[in-house]
């Protein structure tokens, strides 16, 4: 796999990748220094390492433990077998 500090790297073309044969659910929380107003969340998946299913939430608070989630929806993907 490829750890979540690729992620900082905006040139980076490696991405994120969960390691061989992990637990599920997998989860990758983006966290920042300061309030952002977020208007768009690109997701690029890899022709053949491809995820089912994607829940997005977000967030604000001091901390992982003290933040409150909402969901705001989910996207399934198609496995590419039909291509």
């Amino acid at each position: 796999g490829h750890p979540e500090t690729e992620l900082e790297n905006r040139h980076s073309r490696r991405g994120w990748q969960s390691m061989q044969f992990p637990k599920y659910p997998q989860e990758l929380i983006l966290q920042f220094d300061q309030t952002y107003e977020v208007r768009e969340l690109r997701i690029l998946s890899h022709q053949s390492r491809i995820c089912s299913k994607i829940h997005v939430s977000m967030g604000s608070g001091s901390g992982i433990r003290n933040t409150k989630f909402k969901g705001l929806g989910c996207l399934t993907l198609d496995s590419n077998e039909r291509s």
